[in-house]
């Protein structure tokens, strides 16, 4: 689960790991789905936001960095990570 401040309170956007995300967005766009944003860079690779008819919302995420969140919450100087016992 990752908790994002920039996604509205109480809305849900699962994101799907895509091998190619090219292809998976040109797959998914021939059933119906459309592109509504990206694609946009993540710290772990680009990732798209598409949507279906009905109004259902998902991401796709190509990873080509893995180490990436690891690196970025190794990184002491990072006031972004959320630590055990940070804040109290």
């Amino acid at each position: 689960m990752l908790v994002a401040d920039h996604r509205p309170a109480g809305s849900v956007l699962p994101i799907y790991a895509a091998d190619d995300l090219d292809g998976a967005v040109a797959a998914l766009g021939r059933e119906g789905w459309a592109l509504e944003v990206g694609p946009m860079g993540t710290p772990e690779g680009p990732a798209c936001v598409l949507r279906n008819e009905s109004g259902v919302a998902i991401a796709l995420l190509e990873v080509q960095r893995p180490e990436a969140m690891e690196h970025a919450y190794a990184d002491e100087a990072n006031e972004h990570a959320v630590r055990p016992g940070a804040g109290s």
